[in-house]
């Protein structure tokens, strides 16, 4: 009882610390009433996260859906898997749609508070001063890879995960039970299956070491591991089977790889290592994106969130001073630290964090933890013996200015810029005479306090000072990222950073007065960074169906779709470097097909995939099928389009795949418009009717024949007329398997129609169609987990009872 009380009592101080630190850094967030948001530091939280979860919430308030008609013309909500079985999602839920912007920040406050707990459980079963277990909590809480690379939600939650699952490894080489090693695990694996391929990796090598250490058989015991991986792997089925088949689908992951393997995964790369050092005294040493130019390097470029490596500027610190305590730990230390520097230095590690695709230091979370083991660790040796050891503090001094003079000097020599160039002094000038400063009146304060005789007051003193000095420094460390007036965002129209925007008011005005089925096309967005880059994800919040999105997964059809038709699927500053270099929209591949730009001024394939309505916000020159409406403000106009065709609808003549690839981009939108594409099959000369009165006349006659019944995301009922000699039923749905199509109550086979879309073989005549999207792999997932479960649960009763009957 007592130790509980005591535990309650430190998690209670824990949380009043993160409270009171979150409290100075989010000022400008809690109290001055700012949202969590920012077009450059924070700019996925303003483009993808808060889209997200909208989105997400209109879901549930609708009864739920498993597609998406909001993510360009559609795909699956399992694309954003990792913000679903996140359950800190859902705190921005409490109080409703209206103040999900407000409770981004609550959000990640709670999970700071999540991280120090978790870590605080972790660190405490090493059995060492609860003051030292509580100040390194809190430390890791508020470090680098939480607050820079934490901020992008969907990957600061490995942060509350890892502690668990490193705590769970330790009570299963102590005592043999293995629940919170597998709970850890299965939290990580359904939230993020990236993020379990990349822990277990950690926790094989956190195991060697441990066993090492402890001077136990090795093989014996990654075997088991590997066991409790896979046992791990089927309870999460339900979520990693619909994820694992959108990764494997994705143009994305499959068009090609950011890293190939080669000789060049293996030459050193000395200043990453660098970088990493010198960013765990301070995040912004090396300068800041908010504010200056950044000098640090990192694997892919320039990256002010790779690599945030900071825990202390008093880590070395303190580190000396454990090294000058517990000599006959070095030699452990020692070990750690090599192959932390080894996995750093070379690529090959990160590529093969990063399942052999790409190369980036998201795995380094793993790095705050040991950092704040270290300094839990070393806290734990000064209040154990009463002092700090002077000569180890001028050491760890010495050594810090060591590291960031010497380091940004090496950063400085590229061949590209100067020493002087660096403008050093405006970078870092400022805060390192500061930092000089503090250590120097650090010194001679506690050269003081070591003269108190009574060791309980002289403990009591030092254990204080440090967690002044730690807050202080915490709080200076994230004052050019949270506190300055650079990383605010208004959230306003003016500053192009609302969605609550005049367009917004256009779309409410246009879906409360035309209740059918449409899409909306916007020439612009709503939502901008500093960098210029557009949201995409406009349809996301205010709720309409569009042509846009930016997606890590965005859907493979669609992108198929776009790119047959010469239309360009990337970043829309990158477009004309493609275009001017002759690179066909095929051979755009990786990170840049996160951006789907809609489909610029191809006014017929807008026809055609059911744009009814198109903003825009300057003056241009439509097709005459496109009806102005009342102009709703000076800058934006609307217009309607009376040729946009229904979801669903049939063409009697076919065309080749073969033969429409052949036809230059502008008789490919009338191609789409009056004949069915088909693959496999061989046409030749296709008369192209490009009367724009037909045309439209064809139109009105594909929107005569359709008549919606009911609609859901994931579930749509409609009659349609199909005319003499049409052979198929087209849709302007992308091609997925999970769709399902009843042809008057019968399930028919699907098929992939018009180069990426949806479709099925039909007779003429009057119909009634109803598709359904079912995703199987879920559905089958939850089979397997429940089996799985079942299985794991008779399993642990048999061996609980043959250890009771012995």
């Amino acid at each position: 009882m007592k130790a509980k009380l005591e535990t309650l009592k430190w998690h209670l101080l824990i949380i009043l610390g993160i409270l009171f630190l979150s409290a100075f850094i989010f000022r400008q967030y809690i109290f001055d009433g700012y949202y969590f948001l920012s077009k450059i530091f924070m700019t996925d939280l303003l483009r993808a996260n808060l889209p997200t979860y909208y989105q997400l919430y209109d879901s549930i308030a609708s009864g739920g859906n498993f597609w998406s008609w909001k993510m360009g013309i559609g795909t699956s909500m399992f694309t954003h898997a990792d913000v679903y079985f996140d359950p800190f999602t859902y705190i921005v839920f409490i109080f409703g749609r209206n103040f999900i912007p407000n409770m981004m920040i609550w959000l990640f406050v709670i999970k700071l508070l999540a991280e120090g707990l978790s870590f605080f459980s972790y660190i405490s079963y090493f059995k060492i001063e609860k003051r030292a277990c509580g100040i390194a909590a809190i430390i890791y809480a508020f470090s680098g890879y939480s607050l820079i690379m934490g901020n992008n939600f969907a990957l600061g939650t490995i942060l509350v995960y890892a502690p668990i699952i490193f705590l769970g490894i330790e009570k299963w080489l102590d005592t043999g039970k293995i629940k919170t090693l597998i709970l850890g695990l299965f939290l990580t694996c359904i939230y993020s299956y990236y993020f379990f391929y990349v822990v277990g990796l950690l926790s094989a090598i956190y195991l060697c070491v441990r066993l090492h250490q402890r001077k136990e058989k090795l093989l014996q015991k990654l075997i088991k591991l590997a066991v409790i991986g896979i046992i791990v792997i089927l309870l999460s089925a339900f979520s990693l089977l619909p994820q694992i088949e959108l990764t494997l689908s994705s143009s994305r992951t499959g068009s090609g790889k950011d890293a190939v393997f080669g000789i060049n995964l293996f030459i050193p790369q000395i200043k990453a290592l660098v970088t990493a050092v010198i960013r765990s005294l301070s995040n912004d040493i090396l300068g800041n994106i908010n504010s200056t130019s950044y000098i640090g390097y990192s694997y892919e470029g320039h990256d002010f969130f790779q690599m945030s490596c900071y825990s202390s500027a008093f880590f070395i610190i303190l580190i000396t001073q454990f090294f000058h305590y517990e000599k006959d730990k070095i030699k452990h230390c020692i070990l750690i630290f090599s192959i932390v520097a080894i996995i750093t230095i070379f690529p090959i590690f990160p590529f093969i964090f990063n399942a052999f695709s790409t190369i980036n230091a998201r795995w380094m979370f793993m790095i705050s933890i040991l950092e704040c083991l270290g300094i839990g660790f070393s806290i734990d040796s000064i209040i154990k013996n009463g002092r700090i050891h002077r000569a180890s503090l001028l050491t760890g001094i010495i050594l810090s200015d060591l590291i960031i003079f010497f380091g940004i000097i090496l950063l400085s020599i590229d061949g590209s810029n100067t020493f002087l160039q660096l403008n050093i002094y405006m970078v870092l000038g400022y805060k390192y005479i500061l930092a000089i400063i503090f250590l120097y009146i650090i010194f001679c304060v506690i050269i003081f306090l070591q003269n108190i005789r009574d060791k309980k007051n002289r403990t009591l003193s030092i254990t204080i000072l440090i967690i002044i000095l730690l807050f202080i420094d915490e709080g200076i460390n994230y004052y050019q990222c949270y506190g300055s007036k650079d990383s605010i965002c208004k959230y306003s129209e003016a500053d192009k950073t609302s969605y609550e925007d005049t367009s917004a008011k256009i779309v409410r005005d246009i879906k409360a007065n035309d209740e059918s089925l449409y899409r909306i096309n916007k020439t612009f967005d709503s939502v901008y960074d500093d960098n210029g880059i557009p949201s995409e994800n406009d349809a996301m919040v205010q709720g309409y169906f569009g042509l846009k999105n930016y997606n890590s997964l965005n859907n493979n059809n669609y992108i198929t779709f776009l790119q047959k038709l010469g239309i360009y699927v990337a970043l829309p500053s990158m477009q004309n470097y493609y275009k001017e270099n002759k690179i066909p929209p095929e051979y755009v591949v990786g990170n840049t097909l996160n951006y789907i730009d809609g489909v610029g001024d191809r006014y017929h394939v807008m026809s055609y995939l059911g744009v009814k309505y198109c903003i825009t916000n300057k003056k241009t020159t439509l097709p005459k099928f496109f009806k102005h409406k009342a102009k709703k403000n000076k800058s934006l106009l609307y217009y309607e389009n009376l040729n946009a065709y229904p979801i669903a609808f049939s063409n009697k003549d076919i065309m080749s795949f073969e033969e429409f690839q052949t036809l230059s981009n502008n008789d490919k939108d009338y191609a789409l418009l009056q004949y069915t594409i088909i693959d496999n099959i061989h046409t030749t000369n296709s008369i192209l009717d490009k009367d724009e009165k037909k045309v439209s006349d064809y139109a009105q006659k594909k929107q005569s024949d359709f008549e919606l019944l009911s609609f859901k995301e994931d579930r749509i009922k409609f009659n349609i007329h199909i005319e003499e000699d049409s052979k198929y039923l087209s849709t302007t749905i992308p091609y997925d398997k999970n769709w399902n199509i009843y042809i008057d109550g019968r399930k028919v086979k699907s098929c992939k129609l018009n180069i990426a879309l949806l479709g099925a073989e039909i007779t003429p005549g009057h119909h009634c169609i109803e598709l359904r999207y079912i995703p199987r792999n879920f559905y089958l997932g939850i089979l397997v987990s429940i089996i799985s479960a079942f299985t794991v649960l008779f399993v642990y009763i048999i061996i609980n009872r043959k250890k009771q009957t012995t």
